[in-house]
């Protein structure tokens, strides 16, 4: 009798512990398909005093999309805090990602806050050979940004490298983007090497109705 008393209570304790809580979650009408990933390795990763609050994913589908062959090492992500955002109506397909490596990276301190993207499409798009390595990007805040209804189609970025890069001490605020669209691009057998940005400051900046084509 006792083993059985005992049971009842530690189910009770466990069903009513408010530890044991999860609500006002909501993700709907996701499609995920034919997916592959392989040969990945993830390791030495920290991530701490994380937030996100307030979040709505809604009516999105990913399909047909490939990563392989990728590595991401010795990175840490901290104290960062994403709030209030919502992404709707959005449909990436096609994509596909191959022999990327990114590696010793840091990115702290960072806030994004009352963002909103919506309506927007991306596809048929490739981004391949790509090396992103020794780069920091430090004390950042991106505040009251909106994108909406734009469009980014058929394009193509490839044997791209990016070396020993900082950013660092930015500031970007109060930014709208809206109306835009980007078509038929390519940028290919691109490198950027040895670059610094410091010390930055872009504020209260509108771009809006615009279009840029066949670049």
């Amino acid at each position: 009798m006792r083993n059985k008393f005992e049971r009842r209570f530690t189910y009770f304790f466990e069903e009513n512990n408010p530890k044991n809580k999860v609500s006002n979650n909501k993700v709907s009408n996701n499609k995920v398909s034919n997916n592959k990933v392989s040969n990945n390795k993830v390791s030495n990763n920290k991530v701490s005093n994380n937030k996100v609050s307030n979040s709505n994913v809604s009516n999105n589908k990913v399909s047909n999309n490939k990563v392989s062959n990728n590595k991401v090492s010795n990175n840490k992500v901290s104290n960062n805090k994403v709030s209030n955002n919502k992404v709707s109506n959005n449909k990436v397909s096609n994509n596909k990602v191959s022999n990327n490596k990114v590696s010793n990276n840091k990115v702290s301190n960072n806030k994004v806050s009352n963002n909103k993207v919506s309506n927007n499409k991306v596809s048929n798009n490739k981004v391949s050979n790509n090396k992103v390595s020794n780069n920091k990007v430090s004390n950042n805040k991106v505040s009251n940004n909106k994108v909406s209804n734009n469009k980014v189609s058929n394009n193509k970025v490839s044997n791209n490298k990016v070396s020993n890069n900082k950013v660092s001490n930015n500031k970007v605020s109060n930014n709208k983007v809206s109306n835009n669209k980007v078509s038929n691009n390519k940028v290919s057998n691109n490198k950027v090497s040895n670059n610094k940005v410091s010390n930055n400051k872009v504020s209260n900046n509108k771009m809006s109705n615009n279009k840029v084509s066949k670049w």
